[in-house]
């Protein structure tokens, strides 16, 4: 049995339809991702709670693309493929862990008002329907293997 003790591992699943490659950019907060998540979030914690410094507050490390099979009809055949229907991305907790449950509420809600109050529809996020946060740490690091 483990204790997970100071989580430092943020996975955000994005349950949206829209252009892939603008959404990946965003996430893992690339110049030109429209809006770059990592800094509009170390932005509005520094804005709303005044914690965090110049550093990264999160930082991503992986991206992944969730597919569903989809089975199209053309005259008598039947094609499948796997059309993308949402995102997932993995992120390390960069400041104290004092601090995380902070991060997590202005992460929800930023994601929250963005499915409420839509922005543009130039904006991948005015396509977001849900969301999914899940915090946890890396078995090894509380096991102490290498």
């Amino acid at each position: 049995m483990f204790k997970i003790i100071r989580p430092n591992l943020i996975v955000v699943v994005l349950d949206v339809i829209h252009d892939m490659n603008n959404i990946r950019r965003s996430l893992l907060g690339l110049d030109r991702g429209t809006p770059n998540i990592p800094k509009k979030i170390k932005e509005l914690v520094k804005k709303k709670i005044n914690i965090g410094s110049e550093a990264e507050l999160i930082f991503p490390i992986n991206f992944s693309i969730i597919k569903k099979p989809v089975t199209v009809k053309v005259g008598d055949y039947k094609r499948t493929s796997n059309k993308g229907v949402g995102a997932m991305v993995l992120y390390q907790y960069l400041g104290k862990i004092d601090e995380i449950e902070h991060v997590l509420e202005i992460m929800m809600e930023f994601f929250k008002n963005m499915i409420e109050n839509p922005p543009s529809e130039r904006n991948w996020l005015a396509f977001l329907k849900n969301f999914k946060i899940i915090v946890g740490k890396d078995i090894k690091e509380i096991s102490g293997e290498n």
